[in-house]
Order: structure tokens, then sequence, then C-alpha cells
């Protein structure tokens, strides 16, 4: 952008009005508000990275069939256990 005005911001109408829309309440983000807003992220991937590990967890939980089994015996075994 070239310097036609000491006070001109933005170099066309275009780039203001894009500006603008995408930070309506001006060109600033107060640090409480980021903060804020970054608080709110981290909580929600907590969120997230918990259930996630929750989930794990239940499928990590299977239970196993003795060494030995087969045939029937291993069908008894897992018919009893719902494997």
């Amino acid at each position: 952008m070239g310097s036609q005005s000491s006070k001109k911001k933005f170099c066309s109408d275009k780039c203001r009005v894009y500006w603008h829309r995408k930070h309506p309440k001006g060109n600033t983000i107060s640090p409480i508000e980021l903060a804020l807003k970054i608080e709110d992220i981290n909580k929600k991937v907590s969120v997230v990275l918990n259930r996630q590990s929750a989930e794990n967890e239940l499928k990590n939980d299977k239970l196993e069939p003795p060494a030995g089994l087969s045939g029937i015996d291993l069908a008894i075994w897992k018919a009893e256990n719902k494997k």
C-alpha cells in the first residue's frame, strides 16, 4: 500500500469493508476477551480429549479368552462374556 495519506488505514474500500465485516466490534480485541476465548477453547478441547480417552479405555477393556480354550469351550466362554 502506497502512502497516499497519513490517515489512510486500508489500501482500498474493498479491504476496508472486508475488515469491518470480519471484525464488527472494531479492529482490536481486548486482552481479556482474547483470554476468555482461549479459555473456552481449552475447555472444549479438554472435554473432547477426555471423551476420546474414555472411549479408548472402553475399547481396550475387552476380556481375552483364557489360553487353551477351543471348540465348544471357546464358544461357551464367548457367549457368557458377550464377546
